[in-house]
């Protein structure tokens, strides 16, 4: 499932995305899905053709977690009504 500020096109193309040759380590890291490394992503296209997924169900359901994103999203200077579409997407998944 996809955050609901995560273009629909980035779980196509990263599935398993393997970001440890990016990291200075002698360790061998186990491989991860980019979901569990990253908690934001920036999106450089214009906006007229990124997409967005449904909301993850398990995140919706963690009200700690939504109400930091939410937060975050406040002192980010996203517009209310962004802020009550993430709302609204987490009470009707």
């Amino acid at each position: 499932m996809l955050h609901p500020t995560q273009p629909a096109s980035l779980a196509r193309r990263s599935r398993r995305a393997d970001f440890t040759k990016f990291y200075l380590t002698t360790r061998a890291a186990p491989p991860m899905r980019m979901e569990d490394q990253f908690d934001a992503l920036m999106y450089f296209g214009p906006r007229s053709s990124i997409t967005f997924g449904q909301p993850n169900l398990a995140r919706c359901a963690d009200r700690p977690y939504i109400e930091v994103h939410l937060a975050r999203m406040s002192l980010a200077g996203l517009p209310q009504s962004v802020i009550d579409s993430v709302k609204r997407a987490c009470a009707n998944p």
